[in-house]
């Protein structure tokens, strides 16, 4: 992606990240544990919460969660590590490289700014031109003809709210 489009800066979503954990734990057994134990339930969910925590931070935090976990939840910890975090050296002089670098899931900044923590806005952009498309592989004149299409629906619907219509409930 980077090669293509150097100036993209590719983000990772809070929903999908906490999705993600919580089908980790179905694949390994645990879900018994999750729904039953709420000490079990927290801290999975403090994994997830590490994305709230600055950069510079989480080698600090997963340790000290790491310190704090029951023997049950060392395999997903030790998942996590591998996929989002990378597993320290041995000699402590730093990690290795994860499969999806801390600088894609975490939201510590995008928190302080404001600024979205899930692309649910790209997903329903998806959703609506997928509706107006109405095929899985349109031609390039259906795709246009779409692109068209979609603002003219969402002008006509803001046009209904100016004139003091109710939104439709969904």
């Amino acid at each position: 992606m980077k090669d293509c489009f150097p100036d993209v800066e590719i983000r990772g979503c809070l929903f999908h990240l906490s999705q993600n954990l919580l089908k980790q734990i179905k694949s390994m057994g645990l879900m018994g544990s999750h729904n039953s134990n709420p000490d079990f339930a927290l801290h999975a969910k403090m994994e997830t919460a590490l994305s709230f925590v600055p950069n510079d931070d989480i080698d600090r935090h997963m340790d000290a969660l790491a310190t704090d976990l029951s023997g049950v939840l060392v395999p997903l910890l030790n998942w996590f590590e591998d996929n989002y975090i990378g597993r320290p050296y041995w000699r402590g002089t730093g990690r290795s490289q994860p499969l999806f670098p801390t600088e894609m899931w975490n939201i510590y900044q995008r928190t302080l700014q404001g600024e979205d923590r899930t692309n649910n806005h790209a997903e329903a952009a998806n959703r609506r031109l997928r509706g107006e498309l109405g095929m899985l592989h349109p031609t390039i004149w259906n795709f246009i003809h779409a692109l068209k299409q979609v603002p003219k629906g969402r002008d006509g619907y803001f046009e209904k709210l100016s004139a003091g219509h109710e939104p439709q409930p969904k």
